[in-house]
């Protein structure tokens, strides 16, 4: 059994506070309209918002070792990840809803504002005695040959690792740009150096190092070698102008953070990133360029709605193209496709995950049906909770079907069970859902993470393989069957989970 493959993770966390001021993205300034998932809440609750107590939540776990691979894998999932930190948040009771978006050259049409940004960034980077080709094949090739002739700018993929010269630019970022002041050595590392993967894939070989900078002159049969995290450094006349934090894994590349000395501001350094790593994407060969998390009614997220792409589905866990689906996200709406017909879902009890929508038939948005006031998620998730308190798992009988907490609410939650930030909801859109992990038992499916699966008991500070699942106690039966509501019952035999 080889240790370095498998995937060390901490308990499942779920994190809930106040949308004001912890998310992130609305600061909780949005129309409370919008805070709603789907439009059966909204209409429940319009007269009563004053009593909502709206929440920005989180699901996730601490990683200390993952694969790239693995991490595409999570990516495809909804997941992303803050440093060791994997998350994606509960769509249904979050304030905002975070879709994960990917694109790729087809995907992009160069509007005119994209096309001046590249004719701006060719400009600044263009030697005197540089002649440009009469014609180019399209924009990526023109591109490669306008950086790859330039005598004042380069950039440099590297090792994800720390520099007092990176740092200093991030701290005039962060506070000329986000208005963000304090910034310490051990915040830039713990966010855009620190990262979750071997130490293998995180140095990686000098043949990964020498191609991917030399990667405007890839032929169309080279094959790439880099997996893991990268900084790609910004040079203009041999100053660090700029940082891209991106990870490198197999279906593509996956843009973490991007940090710019506002002394370039005229540059529109963000824009040309996004089109140099579509670019680069093009070049090695492989797929998707993942812009993080798409929001629809946020200014701050929804600009990257410019550079097209499609978005996930976790319900299904399949990509639509957002041209698609566009207009059923208005006014931060959840969105699960399906293609039957509108109360069909009712008599399903399974439909929770199917995966057998088709975006290329009619579709229509069923989160209200699944997941609304009156849809069948409560119901069943419910009964899954009873049954599943027959094999020893301590998973909470839901009494009201209001998701929402409201200000005269007080939590009478028994102090002596689990921990707050280890209690799932019955049902979270993403999560694999409470009918499927009671089937798994029913039918024996559950015996898999025997043997496979390993534990890493933090009370005697001991590792050892899980045996049996149904003779573990309750607690850790419940445990490794939220990393499998996570990350899939496949994923979760590879897992060590730390309890």
């Amino acid at each position: 059994m080889n240790l370095a493959e498998k995937l060390i993770i901490s308990r499942p966390l779920y994190i809930s506070d106040s949308d004001d001021p912890k998310c992130g993205y609305c600061k909780g300034q949005k129309d409370n309209d919008n805070k709603f998932a789907t439009e059966g809440w909204r209409d429940l609750h319009k007269d009563d918002l004053d009593t909502i107590k709206f929440q920005s939540t989180t699901v996730g776990f601490h990683t200390e070792l993952i694969t790239a691979e693995m991490y595409d894998k999570l990516c495809n999932l909804g997941y992303r990840r803050s440093g060791n930190f994997i998350y994606k948040t509960d769509m249904l009771r979050n304030c905002c809803r975070l879709y994960t978006i990917r694109t790729n050259k087809t995907y992009l049409k160069m509007s005119k504002e994209l096309k001046m940004c590249l004719r701006k960034f060719k400009k600044n980077i263009t030697s005197a005695e540089f002649k440009p080709k009469s014609h180019y094949s399209d924009w990526v090739e023109e591109l490669c040959d306008y950086q790859s002739n330039s005598s004042t700018f380069k950039t440099v993929f590297e090792p994800a690792l720390f520099s007092e010269e990176k740092f200093q630019l991030y701290v005039k970022y962060q506070e000329s740009i986000h208005h963000d002041e304090g910034n310490t050595r051990d915040q830039f590392e713990s966010f855009l150096c620190n990262s979750p993967f071997s130490e293998e894939e995180i140095m990686g070989t000098s043949e990964e190092w020498e191609q991917l900078n030399n990667w405007f002159n890839l032929k169309s049969d080279d094959v790439i070698l880099r997996n893991g995290p990268v900084h790609e450094c910004y040079y203009h006349n041999g100053k660090l102008i700029a940082v891209a934090v991106l990870d490198f894994f197999p279906s593509g590349i996956s843009s973490v953070y991007f940090i710019w000395d506002p002394d370039y501001s005229k540059w529109s350094l963000g824009k040309v990133s996004a089109l140099r790593e579509i670019a680069i994407l093009s070049k090695i060969n492989r797929p998707y360029y993942y812009l993080g998390y798409y929001i629809e009614d946020c200014p701050k997220m929804n600009y990257k709605a410019k550079y097209g792409g499609e978005i996930l589905d976790v319900c299904n866990n399949k990509y639509i193209p957002l041209s698609k689906v566009s207009p059923m996200l208005k006014n931060g709406e959840l969105f699960v496709g399906t293609n039957q017909p509108t109360g069909a879902l009712r008599q399903e009890i399974d439909t929770l995950s199917t995966e057998k929508v088709n975006f290329e038939e009619n579709f229509h948005n069923a989160a209200d049906e699944i997941y609304g006031p009156n849809g069948v998620a409560f119901e069943t998730s419910n009964q899954s909770a009873q049954l599943l308190k027959r094999y020893g798992l301590n998973y909470d009988v839901t009494k009201t079907r209001d998701i929402y907490i409201h200000n005269d609410n007080n939590d009478k939650t028994d102090p002596h069970s689990r921990s707050r930030i280890h209690r799932f909801p019955n049902f979270v859109p993403g999560l694999v859902p409470l009918t499927e992990i009671l089937e798994y038992f029913e039918n024996g499916t559950i015996r898999e993470v025997n043997r496979n699966t390993m534990i890493f008991d933090t009370r005697f500070h001991s590792i050892r393989v899980l045996k049996d699942l149904e003779l573990e106690n309750s607690d850790t039966k419940t445990a490794i069957c939220d990393v499998i509501r996570l990350i899939g019952l496949n994923n979760t035999k590879n897992a060590i989970v730390i309890i």
